[in-house]
């Protein structure tokens, strides 16, 4: 292979239609199914999108905030759940690359349920940093498999293969954005992560994380109040009112 093979090669594996982001059932597909296959390089410009379209959501979201004059909590508390949508919909991306590589999707769904409770606050501190620990290796995993790892060349059971032959005499295969929502479609035939299921897990992993936090927490969850003194007003201001 010369180096203008090279660049070509190159230059395919690189090339995106970035105004398929601007066509509405193309990121209900990406966003929004757990259905089909995509390729690394969908992958990762999904991501940037997903990423941009928070972060310009930020400011207009922190004026709003500004003008409502929250407290510092509340604001955090904000900032967390707007996160904890765009790490949804980042799921659906995950799920898709990872059944690209035969990976059940499900496993996408993981981290996300078990950030839930951390980003709320919820987790005891006695298993706060295994909890932790545990997230950051499923992402890890996850990350791995998704952005670096080549997916499997021929169909599998979530779809038609994101690979074409690019060259018959050498047999080199490259990865080509294929994914459409044609794509989903076909796919359905196949196997599918319901929406049913999905929650099924959610509920699940929730309970999971409760029960663990009564049998293994020692009382120090946090409140929602800055100290004890807070707390107690607060109370005392229920028992005395009128109701």
């Amino acid at each position: 292979m010369n180096i203008d093979e090279i660049l070509e090669r190159i230059k395919k594996s690189t090339e995106f239609k970035f105004s398929r982001f601007l066509e509405f059932n193309f990121l209900k597909s990406i966003f929004l199914s757990f259905e089909g296959r995509i390729d690394r390089r969908t992958w990762w410009y999904s991501k940037i999108f997903l990423y941009l379209a928070w972060f310009l959501l930020i400011f207009p979201l922190s004026a709003i905030m500004s003008g409502l004059n929250l407290g510092e909590g509340q604001v955090l508390r904000v900032m967390s759940l707007s996160l904890l949508v765009f790490f949804a919909l980042g799921v659906f991306v995950d799920a898709k690359r990872l059944q690209d590589r035969s990976i059940n999707g499900l496993l996408a769904v993981v981290p996300y349920v078990m950030s839930i409770p951390y980003y709320m606050e919820l987790i005891s501190e006695s298993i706060l940093n295994p909890y932790k620990l545990i997230i950051l290796m499923v992402e890890l995993y996850i990350f791995v498999n998704a952005g670096f790892l080549k997916g499997n060349e021929q169909n599998n059971k979530y779809g038609t293969s994101t690979y074409t032959v690019e060259n018959t005499t050498s047999n080199v295969t490259i990865e080509t954005s294929t994914y459409t929502p044609k794509d989903v479609v076909d796919s359905s035939k196949t196997t599918k992560l319901t929406t049913k299921k999905i929650i099924v897990y959610i509920i699940i992993g929730l309970l999971v994380v409760g029960i663990i936090g009564e049998i293994m927490g020692d009382g120090d969850r946090p409140t929602g109040f800055e100290n004890l003194e807070e707390q107690q007003i607060f109370e005392d201001s229920i028992k005395d009112a009128p109701y």
